[in-house]
């Protein structure tokens, strides 16, 4: 039976009993049809027939029935009228307000037409206006209504008059609330003296729903991904959602990247099995303002998002940045006030065909390297000749396994998630210890010791997504062998190093792949032979970046004939066959305009000096003074051969 609060259920349970069991007795069952169709609740005309409710008692004009909520009025001298029927049987059990003393509003409790228990914690604000909204929200949730407003209006004013003594903390996110785990439908887990409630205007759709048995989907799935990283690792991430706050980590993400047909959305559909039915993975197909939408109801959870090429390439980069930084942007009420901003924390999983990067490098714009540790671009091809998978557990092949696990994320689902909550909830106070000494030792054990800080922070959460899927295991979720999903995460993790290309921090490589670029596309073109400008013989150079000339192994300028200089200038090697290579001395402008556009460029400096490729002046100042050909004495950047020799 569905509720909001399952500790506000177990306390209010005989309050809520008395409201649904007269629909539940009246109720026909589905199996059953007739040629005649039945309510379970009266029509206007049967409640006028309908034996009038007891009088109402302290002046309050409003009964409670069995049929439902009556209204007695009087008439222009005093006397009552015949009882109105408003509603089918609701009940007010609680008082609802956040832990500031402020959003308050009423858990109203009924009975739908079928006889299936519903409840809504309904802000108070709603009864301000014309009544459209909460009462379309109940019609919607299945209570029945006389037609009207002012029947609406007198079924708002029965609510709003209602003084229930219990009090319930009502929040406007799911996930933790301390060691509780609020769920739109209910709640998992206890603190001593308060109850939780998700209260919102228009709800939300539950999509932690669930079918089958923990063990029909440890034996039809789980154990069918042992062996597979990917799989493996797709259920962690559903595991280690929940985990993100406990661990005290940042939200961020994860991407699947890998052709048609390979296995991505297959990942995705199992990680979504853990909570809910296959509609619990959503699309990219979406704007930037409804995926804030979309994150908040995924708080504390984890959110999967399928089909990134359906995202604008104009917006991804905001995407990933929003998704990671944990609230929405800035919005201003009617009145010019700022409204309050809502929050998530949370873990995503995506899938498509284009890296980030490369997605936003069709609208010609460049990632940065904030975006992409962000949302950390994963080959989905595990190197077996079978897309995503390596091991078959039986199957004829990998499109077999594939449908066969489809098939049964389809059938069974929830249970996993739910058993997973339980058991967290049980340990919750334990949890933040445990998380941070696991994740410390599988980091450690991921990544290299000379890798940057940006690779550290990667590491972290795969080796949150490692510990996740462990604790699974332990809880006795998963059924794996221990030490399965680690094994699982450090094969991604160096997937995702090896494909990222260095384990440096990205702005530095992409600073350096940036000015390697300049001169691979400008060294020929844009740079006068030093000599041949000297000796006054070389022809105008077309939008002239600097100068170049021949060095010995030792640093030496190298005079040479014309003819070999044209040879290695249209060669353009780092080394020719003697030892000589190519030195470059860029005018500051152009340097500081062109080559290191978009970034410091004192920050290009640094790196280009760190890695050895740019030849430092006095007292280790980044620019030199050159008696520069034609030119004289003038300041510029000396770049080193060396430039190009580097992966």
């Amino acid at each position: 039976m569905a509720a909001i609060v399952e500790e506000a259920l177990r306390q209010d349970a005989p309050a809520v009993e008395q409201a649904v069991e007269p629909a539940r007795k009246r109720a026909k069952p589905a199996a059953k049809p007739s040629t005649q169709e039945v309510s379970t609740q009266p029509s206007e005309k049967a409640a006028k027939r309908a034996k009038p409710p007891a009088p109402p008692v302290n002046g309050d004009r409003f009964t409670v029935s069995d049929e439902g909520v009556w209204h007695i009025a009087r008439d222009d001298e005093g006397n009552e009228k015949r009882p109105a029927w408003l509603c089918s049987r609701l009940v007010v059990t609680a008082r609802t307000r956040s832990d500031d003393g402020n959003g308050w509003g009423y858990l109203l409790q009924f009975a739908d037409p079928d006889g299936n228990a519903k409840s809504w914690a309904m802000p108070s604000s709603m009864l301000g206006g014309d009544g459209t909204e909460w009462s379309g929200r109940l019609r919607d949730m299945g209570l029945q209504m006389a037609s009207g407003t002012k029947a609406r209006s007198l079924i708002g004013q029965y609510i709003d008059t209602r003084k229930p003594e219990d009090r319930i903390t009502c929040v406007d996110r799911v996930g933790w609330h301390g060691g509780v785990y609020v769920l739109p439908s209910d709640c998992i887990g206890e603190t001593e003296g308060q109850r939780y409630a998700f209260q919102s205007e228009a709800g939300m759709e539950d999509t932690y729903r669930s079918a089958g048995t923990l063990a029909q989907w440890r034996e039809n799935i789980a154990a069918h991904c042992v062996g597979n990283s990917r799989l493996v690792f797709a259920l962690a991430c559903a595991f280690a959602g929940p985990m993100t706050r406990l661990a005290e980590m940042e939200s961020g993400g994860f991407h699947l990247r890998g052709d048609s047909s390979m296995g991505k959305t297959t990942a995705l559909r199992l990680a979504a099995s853990v909570w809910g039915r296959p509609s619990y993975m959503q699309r990219w197909r979406t704007t930037d303002n409804a995926l804030e939408a979309t994150a908040v109801q995924h708080c504390d959870s984890l959110l999967i998002l399928d089909e990134f090429g359906q995202l604008d390439p104009k917006v991804a980069g905001e995407c990933a940045y929003m998704l990671a930084n944990d609230q929405e942007k800035g919005r201003a009420t009617r009145n010019g006030f700022a409204r309050k901003r809502r929050t998530w924390r949370l873990l995503f999983l995506s899938s498509g065909e284009l890296s980030l990067a490369q997605h936003m490098e069709s609208v010609s714009k460049t990632p940065r390297a904030g975006q992409e540790v962000r949302m950390l671009d994963i080959p989905l091809d595990a190197g077996a000749g079978m897309g995503g998978l390596e091991e078959l557990h039986g199957h004829g092949g990998p499109a077999a396994l594939a449908d066969a696990l489809v098939t049964a994320a389809a059938k069974t689902y929830g249970a996993a998630g739910r058993a997973w909550l339980e058991w967290a909830c049980k340990h919750h106070t334990e949890l933040p210890a445990r998380l941070e000494a696991l994740i410390k030792e599988y980091r450690d054990d991921f990544v290299p010791e000379s890798a940057a800080e940006q690779v550290r922070r990667a590491g972290a959460r795969f080796a949150l997504v490692a510990a996740a899927g462990e604790l699974a295991t332990e809880a006795g979720i998963t059924g794996w062998p221990a030490g399965e999903a680690q094994k699982a995460l450090r094969r991604c993790f160096n997937a995702w190093l090896e494909s990222r290309g260095h384990a440096g921090n990205g702005e530095e490589q992409t600073m350096f792949r940036q000015v390697r670029k300049f001169f691979e596309l400008h060294g020929a073109g844009r740079f006068s032979w030093w000599h041949r400008a000297a000796d006054d013989h070389s022809p105008n150079t077309l939008m002239r970046a600097g100068f170049k000339r021949l060095v010995d192994p030792a640093g030496k300028a190298v005079r040479t004939n014309s003819d070999h200089q044209r040879e290695f200038g249209e060669r353009m090697q780092p080394e020719d066959g003697d030892g000589t290579s190519i030195e470059f001395f860029v005018l500051p402008e152009v340097f500081r305009s062109e080559v290191c556009a978009g970034f410091d460029y004192r920050a290009v400096c640094r790196v280009l000096a760190q890695r050895g490729h740019l030849e430092l002046g006095p007292h280790n100042r980044f620019d030199r003074r050159e008696r520069l050909p034609g030119i004289g004495p003038s300041l510029c950047y000396r770049i080193k051969a060396s430039i190009f020799s580097e992966n």
